[in-house]
C-alpha cells in the first residue's frame, strides 16, 4: 500500500520563467517578504546568510549536551549514525540558527549550477505544504562520484539563487560536516536525532519517483520519510512507488530545466534564462564551467 496525499491546484503565477526573455525575480518572492538587493556578488555580502549570533557559554553547554546525549544513545545510534562522530553531529548543530522551527522540509542535490527549477520547486513547497521553512542542503560529494564544482561554490551561488526566498527558505551547509559517501537516509537520520521534536520532509520532483525504490537504505527511507512530490511536466503522479509515504502536489508548471545543460551550454558567456543572473555572473567570473562539464 502506498500512503500518499494527492493536491492539485490551478496556478498561473508559477508559470516558467523561460517563457519570457527576462525573468522577473518577485516571482519567487513570497508575500511580505523583505526583499534584498541584488549587487555583485562578490561585494554584496548581505546576500549570504548572516553569521550565526553570538552564543552564550550556557547556551553551548546547553547544545553540545543535547547532541551529545542523542550520540550517545544506543537505541537511536543506527548502522547509519554509526559513521557519524560526536564533533560531527556538534559542528551541523552550530551551522544551524535558531529558531528550528516544527516542520521543515529539505531540499537537497548537487546544484552544480543551481536554477530557476530549483527556486521554483521550492516557491511551490512553500505555496501549498505545510512546512514552516526549507532548508536547501548542498551534497559535499556526489555518491555516484560525479566530479562536482568546490563545495563552498556551490553553496555560495545557492546563496544567490535562494536569496529572494529567505529566511523562509535556508543555505545550510549540513552535508559539509557528514562523513562521505553521504547519502540521503543519513541526512535525514542525523538531523531528527539533533532536532528530535522537528518534523522533517524531503522534496523531490516527480521525475525522481522510480529511482526512490533504488536509493540506498530504501526501506529505511521508506518507512521513516515523507516526501512533497511536486509533479513535472511529463512525469504524473498517478503510479508511486508501493511502501513510500508521500503527499503529491500537481498543477504547476515548472521550468524543465536541468543543471547539466546548463553547464554544457554554448551560450554560459551571456545572461541565461535558466539561471538567475547573479548566479550566472558567479559562475562566470570563478570559471566553473568553462570547459563545459
Amino acid at each position: 500500500m502506498v500512503a500518499m496525499t494527492v493536491f492539485s491546484f490551478k496556478c498561473d503565477t508559477l508559470v516558467s520563467p523561460l517563457a519570457g526573455a527576462a525573468f522577473c525575480p518577485s516571482l519567487l518572492q513570497p508575500m511580505g517578504a523583505k526583499v534584498m538587493p541584488s549587487t555583485n556578488p562578490q561585494t554584496d555580502k548581505a546576500l549570504r546568510n548572516p553569521i550565526n549570533p553570538p552564543r552564550s557559554p550556557f547556551e553551548r553547554e546547553k547544545w553540545h549536551n543535547r547532541v551529545s546525549n542523542a550520540w550517545n544513545s544506543r537505541q537511536n545510534r543506527t548502522k547509519m549514525l554509526k559513521k557519524v562522530t560526536k564533533a560531527q553531529l556538534i559542528a551541523i548543530r552550530e551551522a544551524i540558527s535558531d529558531p528550528v522551527p516544527p516542520r521543515v522540509a529539505i531540499l537537497g542535490g548537487s546544484f552544480d549550477p543551481p536554477h530557476l527549477g530549483h527556486s521554483c520547486l521550492a516557491l511551490s513547497v512553500l505555496a501549498v505544504a505545510d512546512v514552516d521553512e526549507i532548508w536547501v542542503l548542498p551534497c559535499n560529494n556526489h555518491p555516484q562520484a560525479k566530479t562536482l564544482s568546490d563545495f563552498h561554490h556551490r553553496t555560495d551561488m545557492c546563496q544567490l539563487a535562494f536569496r529572494y526566498l529567505h529566511p523562509q527558505v535556508r543555505v545550510l551547509k549540513v552535508e559539509k560536516h557528514l562523513p562521505t559517501p553521504n547519502f540521503t537516509a543519513q541526512t535525514v537520520q542525523v538531523l531528527q536525532n539533533i532536532f528530535p521534536k522537528t518534523q522533517f520532509h524531503w522534496i523531490i520532483g516527480s521525475d525522481l519517483l522510480t529511482d526512490l525504490p533504488t536509493w540506498q537504505d530504501a526501506q529505511w527511507l521508506a518507512d521513516n520519510v515523507h516526501y512533497l512530490v511536486i509533479e513535472r511536466e511529463g512525469y504524473p503522479t498517478t503510479a508511486p512507488p508501493e511502501g513510500f509515504k508521500m503527499s503529491c502536489f500537481s498543477g504547476f508548471t515548472l521550468p524543465n530545466i536541468a543543471s547539466r545543460h546548463l553547464r554544457s551550454a554554448p551560450n554560459l558567456t551571456r545572461p541565461n534564462d535558466g539561471m538567475d543572473k547573479a548566479v550566472w555572473a558567479y559562475a562566470l567570473e570563478k570559471g566553473l564551467y568553462d570547459d563545459g562539464t
